[in-house]
């Protein structure tokens, strides 16, 4: 192969790979904006750790335990805080607060034993 076949090879396997990647990235953006009637997604972490998106019915946003956590939120990172909300705690407590509010429960979510 002569090398001025080898640089079109080169710059078509260029321009594949840049519009695989940019599939692939449109994908992820898709997946992330997409959110099914019904349920609003939020991101649950620690300020210096890496925030899960999760999925909740938006029911739950008017649920007594449900209040704290967005409370906590504010208290956490104000109301400028880039991105969606962002509810800091770890992804097992704030598992365990969904299913308590599945399960009817109301108690104040301080009073629940602090998971990280």
């Amino acid at each position: 192969m002569s090398s001025g076949n080898g640089l079109v090879f080169l710059s078509i396997l260029c321009r594949w790979a840049k519009s695989k990647t940019r599939l692939m990235m449109r994908k992820r953006l898709e997946s992330y904006k997409t959110v099914p009637k019904g349920k609003t997604a939020v991101y649950v972490g620690q300020k210096d750790g890496e925030f899960q998106r999760v999925l909740v019915p938006v029911a739950y946003l008017n649920h007594p335990l449900f209040e704290d956590l967005l409370k906590e939120s504010e208290n956490e990172y104000g109301f400028s805080y880039p991105g969606g909300v962002a509810i800091p705690c770890g992804i097992s407590y704030f598992e365990g607060v969904l299913r308590r509010i599945k399960m009817g429960a109301s108690e104040p979510w301080h009073k629940l034993p602090r998971l990280s």
